[in-house]
Parts: structure tokens; sequence; C-alpha cells
């Protein structure tokens, strides 16, 4: 076998290099499938979880006031989605005053130059100076803008019509757990820790849906490695024979 390997028409090395990368994709996909498989082996008990916490919140949506959880938790999200959306917004002037402060040229020693023959390089070293100064006046003046539209989103967070709704949305939600609380409910206080778990659930469920496409197309990858890896062992095979057909015709015909 390693003598008929030999031969170039067989052409052994250019196979295993092909071979070598086949089985590299083979075991790099295994091992993300591995990954992806005990990831989703989460599922079950991930779905049990969320079927307790909807079988808890049952109570309240029966009790015809779903649309005031719904409210409290649309309004809730939005609230910190917004601090999150504009947490950047906030440090924005102080990172332009801290770039205006950056923004200068050293002094500048006319005494190196004649007034008279280098005039126009003192003229032109001057215009630039009055230039680079008037940027930093005006990345100083971006920061009070910056400033000012940071405090006008700051009021809006605080008075506007939204603020308001919020605030009535959390009120009306505390109203409810005080009345589910005369109604015997043993503990009200959890409602919102199980409306977040709840949307935790979901959205790690979605997650693993996605985990699941992706396997399946992982699944796809090492089927096609397998053919090919496959079509690889025929490939040598046919090239061995070939090469053994050869010889033989070659000395019968000798």
């Amino acid at each position: 076998m390693a003598v008929i390997d030999q031969d170039a028409a067989v052409g052994k090395d250019e196979w295993e290099a092909a071979w070598a990368r086949e089985q590299s994709g083979y075991r790099n996909l295994t091992a993300k499938m591995r990954e992806l498989g005990t990831a989703l082996a989460n599922e079950s008990r991930l779905r049990g979880e969320l079927d307790d916490v909807n079988r808890k919140l049952q109570v309240l949506e029966k009790s015809g006031n779903q649309a005031i959880l719904q409210a409290y938790q649309r309004t809730r999200n939005q609230a910190r989605y917004l601090e999150l959306w504009g947490k950047d917004a906030e440090g924005l002037p102080e990172k332009l005053l801290d770039f205006a402060r950056q923004v200068g040229l050293p002094d500048f020693d006319p005494g190196q130059f004649d007034p008279t023959q280098d005039s126009d390089v003192l003229a032109a070293a001057g215009k630039i100076a009055e230039g680079v100064k008037d940027l930093g006046n005006k990345l100083e003046a971006l920061a009070g803008e910056a400033k000012s539209v940071v405090n006008s989103w700051k009021v809006f967070q605080r008075d506007s019509a939204w603020s308001r709704r919020v605030a009535k949305a959390q009120q009306d939600y505390q109203a409810l757990v005080q009345q589910l609380q005369t109604q015997g409910v043993q503990d009200p206080s959890e409602f919102g820790a199980r409306l977040q778990q709840r949307q935790t659930l979901e959205q790690q469920l979605k997650e693993l849906d996605g985990k699941k496409q992706e396997l399946a197309t992982l699944e796809k990858q090492r089927e096609e490695i397998l053919k090919r890896v496959s079509g690889l062992r025929r490939n040598l095979t046919n090239r061995r024979q070939e090469f053994l057909r050869s010889v033989f015709e070659h000395c019968l015909g000798t």
C-alpha cells in the first residue's frame, strides 16, 4: 500500500491534506453542536418554569385586571429602556469639554522670525492660532448645547404626559395589589417579579429557538462533511485501483 500511495497519480499527500481539513471541520462542528445541545437541554425546565409562572399570574388575568398589569409592565419596560437609551447622552457635555480643553497649540515664539522678512509666517501663524482657538470656543459652545439637550430630556422624563402615564400605571398597580391582598392573595408583592420572570423566560426560550435553527444548520453542514469524507475515501480507493490496473496491464503487455 505504501508503494501504491507513493505514486503521483494516486496523490496521497494531496488527499491527506483534504482529509485533515475535513476532519478539523467535523471536530469543530461537533464541538459547537455539543455546546448547543447542552443549552437546549434546559428547554423543558424553562418551559416548566414558564408554565408555573403563567399559572401564578392567572388569578390576576381572570380578575379582569389584565389591562392594569399590561400597562404597568409596558411602562416599566419603557422606563428601563429610555434610561439605558439616554445614558450615554448624560456624559456628552463633559466629553465635549474635555475635548475642547485638548484643542490648542503651543505658545508661538515670534522671536524666531524677522518681523519684516517673515511677516507672512507671523501672519499665517496668528491666523491658525486664532482658528484653533475659535474651534475650542465652538466646542465649548457645543458642550453647552449638549447640556441643554440633556436637561430637556430629563425634564421630559420628569414632567411629560408619558411620565404621568408611568406614574398612573404604577398607582393603578399598587391599588390592584392592595385589592388582591383583601381577597386573600398570599404574596401580592411578588407579582412584579413574576411578570419580570415571565419576560425573562420568554426571552430565554426565544434564544433557544434560535439555537435550534443554528443546530439544524450545523447538522446539515456535518452531513455535507460526511458526504465529502465518503467521497474522498471512494476517490482514494478508485485511484489506487486505477494504479494497480495500469500496473497489471503493463505487466501483462510486457
